[in-house]
């Protein structure tokens, strides 16, 4: 896993190698993890292992024409086949209209606390104490315990051409516990996630999953009907990454989705739910990556509350290129500038 000034370099060194060709234009996305995790099934661990990962992209463009390479090497001869073989892709490649520059020198928020040492430094008899502390839960329920531990360090660099050069690094851990009662009818789970791996109690984990189980045993017949019921954060959790799948401008500008239509003012969702985005937020704990537009596209800040503020932050929405594409046509009539080719982004 490159540290930021080994990702600095790379990125330098294939920007510099694309542009030894005339006319290409690069982006490069390095992604790096290591990983650690362990399973454990009928209250005893059934598999562990660590893994590293390394992951290099190069997107090379030649007008309006790119393409995209991965590697995960890193050496001298893997550098120059990932660029010689981009390239010769790129000019393969059909014309895409929708295509934007790359982006040039950005500013971004730092997430600070989004790393926690303790847990990049995690080594397997942390997670094998973690199993153990859900298995004496286990067996103090009388129930049979599964279930799965994971962390892991990760970071992220972006450069292009046009000089952008963007970095971001996190851990994550996560566990999760299914319990199951002798006789096989009652069933429980329980599982959080964070980036430390202090914030993660195990047992207490356990206990919730085991009772669950038992007061699920021997279940009752249920008629259909409505029921009023409270998700738990999870479930909600898992509700949402579709919601967060819907939040796509283009959709909305083509009419295929709730967002679609004038929104300016209009109340989205009842006063129980407030949408907010901060990165920078201390008293949550961060998890997860940023992500940085490689390219260039019209970008806006997420509007609090639930009223609909300015396109796109009316939907908080991921603009794709080709709402890029109309953005900067409607920001060259308004300057009386000729749309033949997309202007570059400035910094």
């Amino acid at each position: 896993m490159p540290t930021q000034p080994e990702a600095h370099r790379l990125i330098d060194r294939l920007i510099a190698l694309v542009r030894a060709t005339k006319g290409a234009d690069a982006i490069v996305i390095v992604r790096g993890a290591r990983e650690g995790n362990t399973r454990f099934a009928v209250n005893e661990i059934s598999s562990s292992g660590e893994v590293e990962r390394l992951s290099i992209a190069l997107t090379v463009q030649l007008g309006q024409r790119s393409a995209t390479a991965v590697t995960n090497q890193q050496d001298d001869r893997s550098i120059d086949e990932l660029v010689g073989r981009t390239l010769r892709m790129a000019r393969l490649a059909p014309e895409n209209a929708e295509q934007m520059p790359p982006l040039g020198h950005q500013t971004y928020l730092a997430v600070k606390n989004a790393t926690d040492p303790a847990t990049a430094r995690l080594t397997p008899d942390v997670r094998a104490k973690a199993v153990g502390a859900a298995l004496a839960a286990g067996e103090a329920a009388k129930v049979a315990m599964a279930g799965f531990v994971n962390h892991g360090n990760h970071n992220l660099a972006i450069g292009t051409s046009e000089g952008l050069w963007a970095y971001h690094s996190w851990t994550s851990c996560g566990m999760s516990c299914t319990a199951r009662t002798t006789d096989g009818t009652g069933s429980g789970w329980a599982g959080a996630g964070s980036n430390r791996m202090a914030d993660l109690d195990a047992a207490a984990l356990a206990k919730v999953a085991a009772a669950k189980a038992v007061e699920s045993a021997r279940p009752r017949k249920l008629d259909p009907g409505r029921y009023t019921v409270v998700l738990e954060p999870a479930a909600v959790g898992s509700l949402l990454a579709f919601f967060h799948n819907a939040l796509d401008a283009r959709r909305a500008d083509e009419g295929r989705s709730f967002f679609a239509g004038k929104k300016l003012g209009d109340k989205l969702f009842p006063e129980t739910i407030t949408m907010r985005t901060d990165p920078t937020d201390r008293s949550r704990r961060p998890g997860g990556s940023t992500r940085a537009c490689s390219r260039r596209c019209p970008t806006a800040g997420t509007g609090p509350g639930s009223r609909a503020s300015s396109p796109p932050a009316a939907w908080g929405a991921a603009v794709d290129v080709a709402v890029a594409v109309e953005a900067v046509a409607v920001e060259a009539a308004a300057a009386g500038r000729s749309t033949a080719a997309p202007p570059r982004a400035t910094s």
